[in-house]
């Protein structure tokens, strides 16, 4: 039994970006994979946006910070909060750590992504990471340390 990392499904290599693509991170799915189980996650495509997408990012509506979409303007952010949720309910229990994408108006931590706000809220105590920090080798080892010990206490 390994520790069970979420990971946003794009790093992982799956094609869920608005354009079809990935960031498909090796290091994620050749080296950590030996290390933790990882579990795939997009909320964009819990959310039903499917691909193609247009991109989403955050705008001010009527003075509050909400999900839309950059082309169509529509308003997405009960769908992403309802998405969310599942997502949370469905994996987020036996988790022991989050690699999120950067920059992403979702899984964006920096960024405030909602998704990734809405994890780090509901479980501080886990650690999570952007995976332009695990270029670090400091950090990487950190946050494998975090997750080895969350997984420890969880196990019991």
């Amino acid at each position: 039994m390994k520790p069970r990392t979420g990971v946003s499904a794009c790093l992982a290599g799956q094609p869920v970006r608005p354009d079809g693509k990935d960031k498909h991170i090796h290091w994620l799915t050749q080296v950590l994979a030996r290390e933790v189980t990882l579990i795939e996650v997009c909320p964009e495509m819990e959310m039903g946006l499917g691909v193609p997408r247009e991109r989403i990012d955050f705008a001010a509506v009527h003075g509050n910070r909400r999900l839309v979409g950059l082309s169509s303007g529509r308003d997405l952010t009960d769908i992403a909060n309802a998405a969310n949720g599942r997502l949370l309910a469905q994996s987020a229990t036996d988790l022991d750590g989050h690699i999120f994408k950067k920059n992403s108006a979702s899984c964006g931590i920096v960024k405030g992504g909602m998704f990734a706000r809405a994890f780090m809220a509901r479980y501080p105590d886990l650690p999570a990471i952007e995976e332009d920090e695990l270029k670090n080798e400091s950090a990487r080892a950190n946050f494998l340390s975090r997750v080895r010990n969350c997984f420890a206490k969880r196990i019991g």
